[in-house]
């Protein structure tokens, strides 16, 4: 009988944990956060910080020059088929980071497969007759004060 309970609490505990990670994720875990690129090795030094409606990059191809840009974001609970400028700002969730580049007019989404307070993984799965590389898995490492 012992076992039993044991083997019960397990499973209770298994499909918690699997429940936790099928929520939506939220824009606001992610204003205010600073991420760096790990995964897939760039050339440069990348880093991406999260505001209410934009994601603000700079990358470090040499280090007196950063390349900044500015990206409108939103979370979407499905696969975005247009970028929805309404959403931008507001407090969305989802699993699929939406964000939308001004120089190309493009739109581009990641999955959100896990965040944790210490990093950050996308799911990017190429689409047929984009440019640059095929499905892959993006980490990022959260920036703190100290590692910045």
């Amino acid at each position: 009988m012992k076992t039993f309970f044991i083997i019960l609490a397990i499973m209770c505990n298994i499909c918690c944990a699997s429940q936790c990670h099928a929520q939506p994720f939220s824009t606001k875990q992610l204003t205010g956060t600073r991420w760096r690129y790990v995964v897939p090795e760039e050339a440069g030094i990348s880093m991406w910080r999260f505001t209410k409606g934009e994601i603000e990059t700079t990358t470090y191809y040499f280090p007196d020059r950063p390349n900044r840009s500015v990206r409108k974001y939103y979370l979407s609970k499905t696969i975005p088929t247009a970028f929805d400028f309404k959403k931008v700002g507001k407090n969305t969730k989802g699993k699929y980071l939406v964000y939308y580049i001004d120089k190309t007019g493009l739109m581009y989404y990641e999955e959100i497969v896990e965040m944790t307070p210490d990093s950050l993984k996308l799911f990017h799965k190429s689409t047929p007759g984009s440019i640059g590389g095929g499905d892959c898995y993006i980490l990022f490492k959260r920036m703190t004060w100290k590692n910045q």
